[in-house]
C-alpha cells in the first residue's frame, strides 16, 4: 500500500508498504503505484526470463528485458503511431491473420523490429479501424523475421472471444485467465474495499487523536 509504515495484512492478502517522500497528495499516490506496478512487473519478467533456458517468451506489453532466448511483446493500445503517415492506410485494410511489414523501433538504447497484426473477428457488428490491431515487437537479433511469421500463428490461437470477453480478441486468452484466477485469489473487491476503508479511517483516528 502506498504511504503505509507497516505491512498490512488482510487474512490472506499483504499489502507491502511503498513510501513516499513529502506529504502525500492523491497525484502522489497514484504515482508512486504506477511506479511500483512497473518496478514489479519489469522484475518479475527478468525473473521468468532467466528461469526460462529455452523456448519463447510472450510479454504483456513494451519488449523492456534483454534475454538470449526469442522474445516476444504485444500492445493493445496505440496512443502513438509507428508508420509513416503515407503508410497509415496500411492499417485499416489489415484483414484477420495479415501483418504489416517490419519497421524499427528504438527505444532506451534497444533496436527493436515491430509490426502489425490483425487478429480474428466475429463477423457481426460495426467495429472502429483499431479492432483486433495488435503491434507486435521482438529485439533486431536473430532471426527476427520468422518470429514475425510465426506471431500470424500464436497471436490468433490465444485470441479471446467476445462471449466470454468484452475486450476480446485483444485480451489474450492467458491474460484473461490470469486475471480471473487474481481476482478468485483476492476475493470481493467490495469486501477488500471496506477493510481498506476502515483501516485507513482508524489510522486517521490515531493521527487526530495524537
Amino acid at each position: 500500500g502506498v504511504g503505509l509504515e507497516e505491512a498490512l495484512r488482510l487474512g490472506e492478502l499483504v499489502y507491502e508498504p511503498l513510501p513516499l517522500e513529502g506529504p502525500p497528495s492523491p497525484g502522489d499516490v497514484l504515482t508512486a503505484l504506477q511506479e511500483g506496478l512497473r518496478k514489479a512487473r519489469t522484475l518479475l519478467e527478468e525473473k521468468l526470463a532467466g528461469a526460462l533456458a529455452g523456448g519463447l517468451l510472450v510479454v504483456d506489453g513494451p519488449v523492456r528485458l534483454r534475454r538470449q532466448g526469442p522474445v516476444l511483446g504485444y500492445i493493445k493500445t496505440h496512443w502513438a503511431r509507428y508508420l509513416p503517415e503515407d503508410r497509415e492506410a496500411l492499417l485499416s485494410t489489415l484483414k484477420p491473420g495479415e501483418r504489416t511489414p517490419m519497421f524499427r523501433v528504438r527505444r532506451k538504447g534497444q533496436e527493436l523490429a515491430s509490426w502489425y497484426l490483425r487478429l480474428p473477428l466475429t463477423p457481426e457488428g460495426v467495429r472502429p479501424p483499431e479492432s483486433g490491431l495488435l503491434r507486435v515487437e521482438t529485439p533486431l537479433q536473430g532471426d527476427f523475421g520468422a518470429l514475425a511469421d510465426l506471431s500470424l500463428s500464436l497471436f490468433p490461437a490465444l485470441a479471446s472471444h467476445p462471449v466470454k470477453d468484452p475486450r476480446a480478441p485483444q485480451n489474450l486468452l492467458p491474460v484473461g485467465g490470469l486475471e480471473r484466477e487474481l481476482a478468485r485469489r483476492m476475493g470481493s473487491r467490495e469486501v477488500v474495499a471496506r477493510i481498506l476503508a476502515r483501516h485507513q479511517d482508524s489510522l486517521s483516528a490515531d493521527q487526530g487523536g495524537g
